[in-house]
Order: C-alpha cells, then structure tokens, then sequence
C-alpha cells in the first residue's frame, strides 16, 4: 500500500501554512499568462569560515511547492512575484513596505520525490510583466 504523501500532507499544509504568488512561466510555458500560486517561504542561513577566521554570511530564499498546484513544473528562470509581508521576516529587513510586491526569479529547482519541489529563488528588478498585484 502506498501513500499518497501529496495529498495526505503537503496538500493541507499548503492550504494552512501557503502564501499567494503571481507566476511568470518565461521558461517552463513560454508566452503563457501569469498564473497565481501557493507555497511555502522558508530561509536556510549559511555561514562559511574563511582563511583568516572571518565569516561569510548569506540567506537562501526557498519556496515549497506541491507539483500538482502548478499546470506545468516551474523551472528555472521563472519569476514569481510576492507580496515583501508574506516573506519569512529575516529576508525583507531593511525599507520595503509591507504590502508592496518584489519580484524573483527561479535560480534552481529540487523536487522532493513525495510529489513536492523546493524552489531556490534570487531577487530581482521589477518586472513589468507581472501586472496583477499579489493580494
């Protein structure tokens, strides 16, 4: 007996814990409309030690998706447009409003295996083609 991992709980966990995003399929559907979605935000820190004893901050930007969700997988290259609110807290520190929109862009793509993918997502400048405001 298998069980259906997609159903049983990422399903309800995006529906509970899932944030609104606009898509811009460029790559996985190209010429396509925006289409809206749900995920998950998450942030995984990473500190390297240098030579000299320093340390080398950043933060991974990551997007947890269930794969039915979506008419075609995202790949990478596509954008995706949130509201600044809806992202984990310690990546939008600094003067974004709230309730304004950042656009950004697929930078890798890692299915789960359970019917899931983790999307690895780097900011970028406005894009026009994403109209309609996440709300």
């Amino acid at each position: 007996m298998s069980i259906d991992f997609s159903r049983l709980v990422l399903k309800p966990a995006v529906r509970t814990f899932g944030k609104p995003v606009r898509v811009l399929p460029k790559e996985s559907q190209p010429f396509a409309e925006p289409y809206d979605a749900h995920g998950i935000w998450t942030i995984t820190q990473v500190d390297i030690v240098t030579e000299d004893g320093g340390i080398l901050s950043n933060r991974s930007l990551k997007f947890g998706i269930r794969l039915e969700d979506f008419p075609v997988p995202p790949k990478q290259g596509d954008l995706i447009m949130s509201r600044v609110c809806d992202l984990p807290l310690g990546y939008w520190q600094g003067t974004f409003e709230p309730h304004s929109n950042i656009d950004l862009e697929i930078t890798d793509f890692q299915p789960d295996g359970q019917g899931g993918a983790t999307l690895i997502m780097t900011r970028v400048t406005q894009v026009t083609q994403l109209t309609k405001a996440v709300r």
